[in-house]
């Protein structure tokens, strides 16, 4: 059992918390993504389905944690499940964190590579990143909690500020004409849009650290909801500014929105490498969050300190981290992790709820 006067977590907090996971590195790709699947101007419509959609996922995941409030997924899924079964899936899960955490600390030392650090070896960039997490999580979800809590506002205003300054070079012919070719494009954008909302399932494990559980589905809407309209205003703005055409050629399309414009006369002319800056400290909440929860993932199935495992999965993240060649196996790399994040929410919670809800129904009947 969780000891709630050491470690729980204020709504905001939690709020807070799964956001941060959240917000990765699809700040940066999410415009390409998308479109290299509408291949029209209409990605923001798909990012507004698809978080409709993560919204009646969510309040799944908020049913099932209903059942057992103080215990995390880890925990009641072998209760759920049995213990193998059960167990089978956490794993899945736990490896789902360990690729978010690789992918997260390569694209970090990518970027970083183009626009920033260009002669710093990438395994330093990565180790360093690492170490200072590792002093992070070392203290607990509290400390990690609160870190969020300090820079996700930080971020959020920064990337408004900057990107509202964007909207000097956009063009609203870019966005035109809406669903021109109907409702397929933004159906097969839809699949880049979910991915790139992928952690607000962290509410499996977060929730039993809540103060006030009752205010689960209330932080589960913010999640979802404010990362989509985050995503829909840099789409709009890079899609206005830079044109979908160019768009579907870049990496980092966000970057090079940035990049497209020069202001002068106030405190900064160029504007990526501030953004940068405060977007890294993004990318630390995002891989510190997902490290933590794979590590408390294997303590709370073996029974072990959460300690080994800290250390234990630094090693295996700097690994996975350098398997990729170059930005297109990155990418791959986080379609791959993706896809089990879709395995453990589309289709392990809305089993497990099921196997839960008939479990209480049975114990009912046999009372009476």
């Amino acid at each position: 059992m969780i000891q709630r006067q050491k470690r729980q977590l204020t709504t905001i907090q939690t709020a807070f918390f799964t956001i941060s996971i959240i917000l990765g590195m699809g700040v940066l790709t999410l415009p390409r993504t998308i479109t290299e699947g509408t291949q029209t101007p209409d990605g923001w419509i798909s990012v507004i389905l698809a978080g409709i959609i993560f919204l009646v996922w969510g309040r799944l995941i908020i049913l099932l944690n209903r059942y057992y409030p103080d215990l995390t997924f880890f925990q009641y899924m072998p209760l759920i499940l049995g213990k193998w079964l059960g167990n089978l899936v956490n794993l899945i899960f736990i490896l789902y964190m360990i690729l978010t955490a690789s992918y997260q600390l390569r694209g970090l030392s990518a970027v970083t590579f183009l626009y920033l650090l260009p002669t710093t070896p990438d395994m330093v960039k990565i180790l360093i990143f690492i170490f200072v997490a590792i002093y992070l999580i070392n203290g607990g979800i509290i400390p990690i909690a609160r870190i969020c809590e300090i820079l996700l506002p930080i971020t959020l205003i920064v990337f408004a500020f900057v990107l509202l300054l964007s909207f000097r070079v956009f063009d609203p012919q870019h966005i035109r004409p809406v669903m021109g070719l109907g409702i397929e494009p933004v159906l097969k954008g839809t699949p880049g849009a979910v991915l790139a909302i992928t952690g607000f399932e962290m509410m499996l494990i977060l929730n039993a650290y809540m103060e006030q559980k009752k205010q689960a589905w209330k932080v589960m809407v913010a999640s979802i909801a404010i990362p989509s309209v985050f995503y829909i205003v840099i789409y709009v703005a890079t899609i206005g500014g830079l044109g979908m055409d160019q768009v579907l050629t870049l990496a980092f399309p966000t970057l090079e929105l940035l990049r497209s414009y020069e202001i002068t006369g106030i405190l900064f002319e160029r504007y990526e490498s501030f953004m940068l800056a405060v977007w890294i400290m993004q990318i630390f909440t995002t891989y510190v969050g997902v490290h933590y929860f794979a590590s408390l993932g294997f303590s709370q199935m073996t029974g072990k300190n959460i300690q080994y495992f800290i250390y234990g999965l630094a090693p295996l993240h700097f690994l996975i981290s350098a398997i990729p060649n170059n930005l297109n196996e990155v990418f791959k790399l986080g379609d791959i992790y993706s896809c089990i994040e879709l395995f453990v929410v589309l289709v392990a919670v809305p089993a497990a709820l099921g196997v839960a809800w008939l479990k209480k129904r049975l114990s009912s009947s046999w009372k009476k």
